[in-house]
């Protein structure tokens, strides 16, 4: 049975769906699939950028001469980049969670699987590197 209509095809009176335990929130199914697709291109990008800073960081943590704050800078920006998309609150305690050690690897794997999530509730298929352009639907 479709989540959003009953048995006779109808619309459903409440129809919310459950979403990942990393959301955090209940959203109405209308909620997740008619997000606007210029939102799903700003998720999809911040997702690429979180995934490459992540990688990133962890390349230039071993370089020295101050390489690694520039990871780490990469890091925060991309972070709040995403969360903004996201409609997160308190986006800074994103990005400043991010500066933390040991707690900046957990918050971008947390903002990653709440960007993915948010893809995947829209149809968009989501690899191991993000979303494709091609894959989100045109507006």
């Amino acid at each position: 049975m479709n989540p959003i209509t009953n048995e006779s095809g109808a619309p459903a009176a409440d129809p919310y769906v459950p979403t990942p335990i990393l959301t955090g929130e209940q959203l109405t199914a209308g909620e997740l699939l008619l997000r606007p697709p210029t939102d799903l291109r700003a998720i999809a990008a911040g997702q690429r950028m979180v995934i490459y800073a992540l990688l990133g960081g962890m390349a230039l943590s071993f370089v020295p001469y101050g390489a690694g704050l520039v990871g780490l800078v990469w890091q925060v920006v991309s972070v709040v980049n995403l969360a903004r998309p996201l409609k997160l609150k308190n986006v800074w305690l994103w990005g400043i969670g991010t500066a933390v050690p040991l707690l900046g690897i957990i918050v971008l794997l947390i903002i990653n699987a709440r960007a993915t999530a948010a893809l995947r509730a829209a149809g968009v298929r989501v690899g191991l590197l993000g979303a494709r352009d091609r894959d989100i639907p045109a507006a």
